[in-house]
């Protein structure tokens, strides 16, 4: 179970989510605990693409993510159909 956090983690590396502290959240999710908040504009827009590649079945639009991000301190991410 470890092996796919560590599939993330490397993911992460030279992105703005590299070093965050991740775990198994609830029901099959992923916890991304923000130590700092995205700023809005293009380091949100920069996070939004890398947790929609992530999560690709995630039904809101990279802009909707990138609005939403700066607002977080913890991110749920799943990937269901």
């Amino acid at each position: 179970m470890r092996d796919d956090l560590e599939q993330i983690e490397a993911a992460f590396v030279g992105t703005p989510l590299a070093g965050l502290p991740i775990g198994h959240g609830p029901a099959g999710t992923v916890l991304v605990q923000v130590g700092r908040r995205p700023t809005p504009g293009d380091e949100a827009w920069t996070v939004a693409g890398q947790l929609k590649a992530l999560a690709p079945n995630l039904e809101l639009s990279q802009w909707e993510v990138a609005v939403a991000l700066p607002a977080g301190d913890a991110w749920f991410v799943h990937n269901r159909p």
